[in-house]
């Protein structure tokens, strides 16, 4: 008995242990979700600036499209025949192309970086769920341990109890 005793104390000590750590990981899981939930805050600000970055650049792209569509129709066979100053023309096509491609150059760019931050803000939140998820399971198997430590500490009662009404048993039996 004394064995059995022994072997369920130190049972019940192995699970104490395991308990603390186990709620010392679930204090770790609970600071890891709250630093995932601050990041996954940030990129979505970072994703919603993108987005009214590129509808802004967008804007501007469709304003230059409509300027250049109401100069008036055959611009490009008009400027071929316009036997104007030719030096002002091949300045003002290379001005038009510098900014055209500066435009698409800054609209490629604001696209890749959404494209990216929206990469992010999903990774972020698969992390947020793997993480809640591991959190549920170690909460799971403290709340399994703290079971298993009630029921073994009321067997050691139980066996507390018995060994003093055998004790006091032996003693009415010695007198």
């Amino acid at each position: 008995r004394r064995a059995q005793h022994k072997t369920l104390g130190s049972e019940l000590e192995r699970c104490e242990r395991e308990i603390a750590d186990l709620a010392l990981a679930g204090r770790e899981l609970g600071l890891l979700l709250a630093e995932q939930s601050a990041v996954r805050g940030d990129l979505d600000r970072r994703l919603r600036d993108g987005r009214v970055t590129l509808a802004r650049e967008q804007g501007r792209l469709s304003a230059l499209v409509r300027a250049a569509y109401g100069a008036g129709g055959g611009g490009g066979l008009r400027l071929l025949l316009d036997q104007g100053d030719l030096a002002r023309r091949d300045r003002a096509l290379a001005y038009f192309g510098y900014l055209n491609r500066e435009r698409q150059a800054r609209l490629a760019e604001v696209r890749e970086q959404t494209l990216a931050l929206e990469a992010l803000a999903l990774d972020a939140v698969e992390e947020a769920d793997r993480l809640t998820l591991l959190a549920a399971q170690k909460e799971d198997a403290r709340q399994q341990l703290v079971a298993a430590r009630a029921e073994r500490a009321a067997l050691i009662a139980g066996l507390e109890r018995d060994i003093a009404a055998r004790r006091e048993g032996i003693s009415s039996l010695s007198a």
